[in-house]
């Protein structure tokens, strides 16, 4: 009798074996694609963060260039007399 109990829990072992062999790939798989909708989401967020620090850096450089060109068309008349001291000075 003790022999037949064995075969009996190595046959449900074997069977509860391949079930849980059969499922590891979907596992994998179900890991696998959370993680990637994950970095999906967290790369989203990230474009986003950059994409607004890339305009509010365009405008600061638009606003800085059209300062480069007022004091290059200063300079340009200071050096043909055209500008008062006063000017240059503030």
């Amino acid at each position: 009798m003790t022999n037949e109990k064995k075969q009996a829990i190595k046959a449900a072992l074997k069977k509860v074996g391949k079930a849980i062999w059969s499922a590891i790939p979907w596992v994998l798989i179900w890991i696998g694609v959370t993680c990637w909708f994950s970095l999906m989401f967290i790369l989203a967020d990230k474009t986003e963060q950059q994409e607004s620090q890339i305009t509010a850096l365009q405008s600061e450089n638009k606003q800085l260039d059209e300062e480069v060109d007022w004091l290059r068309s200063l300079v340009k008349q200071y050096y043909q007399r055209e500008v008062p001291d006063e000017q240059i000075q503030q």
